[in-house]
């Protein structure tokens, strides 16, 4: 790695974009410094809060898995940290699994992966995110892991170490025997076809012996009544074609297993006000109206996404003819009234100036463009006369004539977020009255 490589020279060479970050993600493209390539992870173009509370721990957290893993063949080997919220990473020519044809993988390829994940798993270290195909390179007939951003550090934990990082090590030996499967089904060892056996009894995603390129050969059936449609339904391949047919969205399996970062963060938020109240001695005077809160919050949100026509028109009816941004509104009302439930006051304020410090200036700026590229002068025309969250006195007189429908609801998935508040809810409650 080139030492003497600064910020400014990885910037003002750029070669082209990888990915443009969105919310708590990082600016990834390619650079070319002294002749050389690299791949740059920065957060240094996000907001204040994002690049401060995330981008930092992120880089981190990576270039700490870097310095610690040297030496382990198989991993990008030069790399720099350029600033606290930017880290450069030597570029690899190669393909992902996405591009490779079944014969350019073969037994010797398999068994330097193994290595890899082994090597990892003996430093106390886990990936995480292997099942992502990008991030296993192959190269000149070599196979490299990349992007250690999720490596996690199990070992390190005094006594569990070395058990934590057999379990979670689990889910990186499954990209293993996904790999045999596909590539090499003869290196499977009774112990790994036994597995792969049970799980495609129980997942409707098989693992078969096709690779991605193979697989994209294959059309979605246009007829859903045909026999052929129904076998495409339930094989390997209807995961990876969800984008010719988003009635995929409708399967409880989807549901499940679409993990957002807003879901995590709630779940985090969730945990631990359940933790911070469950052996407390909750004060009628703030659970009462924390539950008026929460519930005006989600009523709120219901109203609202039975008016949305996402994608489809610009909404004016309902809660959004007095204001722009009720469902962001119902958000805030809810943490607000679990917080209040929980008697958590830090959190309530941290609720706040997280919301109208970084999440609402956020949403507008990544949202005005897209919104005007659609709408055009009607959206600049409601923009300028609807408020973002103090509501008018009167409705927007140039509002449409659609009416609140449950069907829009469930369109919107708002139905299952509204039983999510009311399981937390019914917790509360369990909390107030024991």
């Amino acid at each position: 790695m080139h030492r003497d490589m600064t910020y400014s020279d990885a910037v003002s060479g750029v070669e082209r974009f990888i990915s443009r970050g969105k919310f708590a993600k990082a600016d990834i493209f390619i650079t070319r410094y002294q002749g050389q390539l690299f791949v740059i992870k920065d957060f240094g173009k996000r907001g204040f809060w994002e690049r401060t509370l995330i981008g930092r721990i992120v880089i981190g957290r990576e270039c700490h898995a870097y310095d610690a893993l040297t030496g382990v063949e198989g991993l990008p080997s030069r790399y720099k940290r350029l600033t606290p919220f930017c880290l450069a990473v030597e570029y690899l020519e190669g393909r992902d699994l996405g591009g490779v044809e079944r014969h350019e993988i073969g037994p010797g390829v398999i068994l330097q992966f193994e290595r890899i994940i082994s090597d990892l798993h003996d430093r106390g270290w886990v990936h995480l995110d292997l099942h992502r195909r990008k991030n296993i390179l192959f190269v000149n007939g070599r196979v490299f892991v990349i992007d250690l951003a999720s490596a996690f550090h199990p070992g390190g934990i005094p006594l569990l170490g070395r058990l934590l990082v057999r379990l979670l090590g689990v889910a990186d030996r499954l990209s293993i025997v996904k790999l045999k499967t596909i590539f090499s089904p003869e290196l499977l060892t009774p112990a790994e076809r036994r597995f792969t056996k049970v799980r495609n009894l129980f997942l409707r995603t098989k693992w078969e012996e096709q690779t991605v390129l193979e697989r994209k050969e294959r059309k979605l059936p246009k007829d859903p009544g045909e026999q052929e449609y129904r076998e495409f339904r339930v094989s390997g391949e209807w995961k990876g074609s969800r984008r010719l047919s988003m009635s995929v969205k409708d399967t409880l399996r989807y549901k499940l297993t679409k993990v957002t970062t807003k879901t995590v963060l709630a779940g985090i938020v969730a945990v631990g006000l359940f933790f911070l109240a469950k052996d407390r001695q909750l004060n009628p005077a703030w659970f009462l109206p924390g539950a008026a809160i929460t519930i005006l919050g989600e009523w709120l949100r219901l109203w609202a996404a039975g008016h949305l026509r996402k994608n489809k028109q610009l909404t004016t009816t309902g809660p959004y003819s007095y204001v722009k941004d009720p469902l962001y509104i119902g958000t805030l009302l809810i943490t607000l009234g679990y917080s209040a439930m929980a008697m958590e006051i830090w959190i309530m304020v941290a609720g706040f100036v997280w919301f109208f410090i970084y999440y609402a200036p956020y949403k507008k700026k990544q949202e005005n463009d897209k919104l005007i590229a659609s709408f055009g002068d009607a959206w600049k025309v409601f923009d300028q006369a609807v408020p973002d969250y103090l509501p008018r006195l009167t409705p927007y007189p140039g509002r449409g004539t659609n009416r609140w429908s449950w069907d829009v609801v469930r369109e919107n998935s708002e139905h299952e977020t509204a039983a999510a508040v009311l399981l937390g809810l019914g917790v509360m409650f369990y909390l107030f009255l024991r």
